[in-house]
C-alpha cells in the first residue's frame, strides 16, 4: 500500500505522519474497537479520530492541474505536449517537496526524459526513411499502372488480331463448302451427260449393226469366205461392245474411289498459302506469349515488392506513431538569444552542442551576468513549450514557490 508524506494543516512540526487516504478505510474498525487507553502513533491520532480529509496541498495540486487543463486549447495541434508539460511540472513540485525521496524520484524522471530523447532521436532518423518510403511506393504504383496500362493495349491488340483471323478462316470456310458444292453438282451432271452419251452411242452401235445385217441379207454375196465374215460383225460388235462396258465400269469404280479418297483434299497451291499463314501466326503468337509471360513475371516481382514496402511503411507508420505519442518536446533553446546577447553570440556558444552542454553553459552565462539581479522569469506555459529542465533551474533560482 502506498503512502503520502506531507505537512498536515493541524501538525506544525515537522515529520508529521500522514496515512491518507489509506486509514480511510481502517475508521470503521477503530470505531467498533476502541484504542482507548493504549499509545497510538505520533501524527495519527487526530485523523483516525475524525473525518478523513485530503491534504492541503494534494488539494493545490489537484486544484492546480485542473485549471492548467481546463486553459488549454483542445483545438491545437500540440494539446498533447502542453498537457505532459503541466503534468511534469506538477511532477516536479512533488520531488521538490519530498526531499527525503528527491533523489530517487529525480534519477526515475531523468531516466525517462533519457528514453524519450531516444525515441525522439529515432523518429528524427526514420523521418528520412518514411520519406523514401513513400516515394519508392509512388514509383512502384506508377510502374504498375504503365505495365498494366502496356498490358491492357497488347491483349486488345491480340484480341482484335484473333478475330480478324477467326473472320478470315470462316471466309475461307465458306468458300471451301461453296467449292464443294459446285464441284458435287458438276460431278452429279458430269455423270447424267455420261450415261446419256454411253446409252446414245449403244444406241447408235446397235442400229448400225441391225442395219448392217439386213443390207447384208438383201445383197449377194461374192463368195463364201466374204459371208461368213459379214455374218460374224454382229457378234464381235456384242463382245466389243461387252468389253466397252465393262472398262467404264472399271473406270466408274475407279473414279467413286478416287471422289472417296480425295473429295475433301485442297489444292497444293492453297495448302501451301494456308500452311505458310499458319506457320507465320504461330511464331508471332509464340513471340507474343513469351513477352507476356516475362511482362507477367516482372508483374508479379512488383506486385510482391510493392506488398513487401506497404508492410514496411505501415510498420514505421505505427512505430512512428508510438514514438510521438510517447516522445517529449524539446526546449527552445532560441529564445536564449536575447539572455545571451544576440543570436550571433548564441550561435557561437550553443553550435554542435548536447542539450546538457547547453544548460552548463547557460548557467555560467546567467551565473556571470548577475542572476541576482532578477526576482524570476515569466512563466510561459499557456502559449509556448518550455523546457521542463529549464523551468526547475528557475523556480530553483528563484524565491523557491513552484507556481510563482
Amino acid at each position: 500500500m502506498m503512502y503520502n508524506f506531507f505537512q498536515s494543516k493541524d501538525a506544525d512540526k515537522p515529520g508529521y505522519l500522514s496515512t491518507w487516504p489509506a486509514h480511510a478505510s481502517s475508521q470503521t474498525v477503530q470505531q467498533k474497537y476502541p484504542l482507548s487507553g493504549l499509545n497510538r502513533h505520533h501524527g495519527c491520532s487526530d485523523e483516525f479520530g475524525g473525518r478523513a480529509t485530503k491534504p492541503r496541498f494534494l488539494e493545490q495540486l489537484q486544484s492546480y492541474l485542473k485549471s492548467e487543463l481546463t486553459a488549454l486549447d483542445t483545438l491545437s495541434p500540440k494539446l498533447q505536449e502542453r498537457k505532459l508539460q503541466v503534468y511534469q511540472e506538477v511532477f516536479d513540485s512533488l520531488i521538490e517537496e519530498f526531499t527525503t525521496y528527491k533523489p530517487l524520484l529525480s534519477t526515475i524522471k531523468n531516466e525517462y526524459d533519457i528514453t524519450l530523447a531516444y525515441l525522439q532521436e529515432q523518429i528524427r532518423e526514420l523521418k528520412p526513411l518514411r520519406s523514401q518510403l513513400v516515394l519508392l511506393s509512388e514509383q512502384c504504383d506508377k510502374k504498375v499502372l504503365e505495365l498494366r496500362k502496356n498490358e491492357r493495349a497488347e491483349i486488345r491488340a491480340l484480341k482484335q488480331e484473333r478475330q480478324h483471323f477467326q473472320q478470315v478462316i470462316e471466309g475461307m470456310r465458306e468458300q471451301q463448302r461453296a467449292l464443294e458444292t459446285q464441284v458435287y453438282h458438276l460431278q452429279e451432271e458430269l455423270a447424267a451427260q455420261y450415261l446419256q452419251y454411253r446409252d446414245e452411242c449403244d444406241a447408235r452401235k446397235l442400229l448400225i449393226a441391225k442395219i448392217s445385217s439386213m443390207s447384208y441379207n438383201t445383197e449377194e454375196e461374192p463368195d463364201g469366205d466374204y459371208n461368213e465374215v459379214q455374218s460374224e460383225d454382229p457378234v464381235t460388235v456384242k463382245l466389243a461392245l461387252k468389253v466397252c462396258r465393262e472398262d467404264l465400269t472399271r473406270a466408274q469404280v475407279e473414279l467413286n474411289r478416287l471422289h472417296a479418297e480425295y473429295g475433301e483434299v485442297v489444292p497444293h497451291r492453297d495448302w501451301e498459302n494456308l500452311d505458310h499463314m499458319y506457320k507465320e501466326n504461330l511464331l508471332q503468337l509464340e513471340t507474343l506469349q513469351s513477352d507476356f509471360n516475362q511482362m507477367k513475371s516482372e508483374y508479379d516481382i512488383l506486385l510482391d515488392e510493392h506488398r513487401k514496402v506497404s508492410l514496411q511503411k505501415d510498420n514505421l507508420q505505427r512505430e512512428l506513431d508510438v514514438f510521438q505519442k510517447a516522445s517529449t518536446p524539446r526546449p527552445h533553446w532560441e529564445q536564449c538569444a536575447d539572455v545571451l546577447g544576440g543570436r550571433e553570440r548564441w550561435s557561437e556558444i550553443f553550435e554542435g552542442q548536447s542539450s546538457k552542454k547547453r544548460l552548463e553553459v547557460l548557467l555560467e552565462e546567467l551565473n556571470s551576468m548577475g542572476m541576482e539581479q532578477k526576482d524570476f522569469f515569466p512563466g510561459m506555459v499557456r502559449t509556448h513549450v518550455v523546457n521542463v529542465h529549464f523551468l526547475l533551474l528557475v523556480n530553483l533560482l528563484s524565491t523557491g514557490s513552484v507556481f510563482q
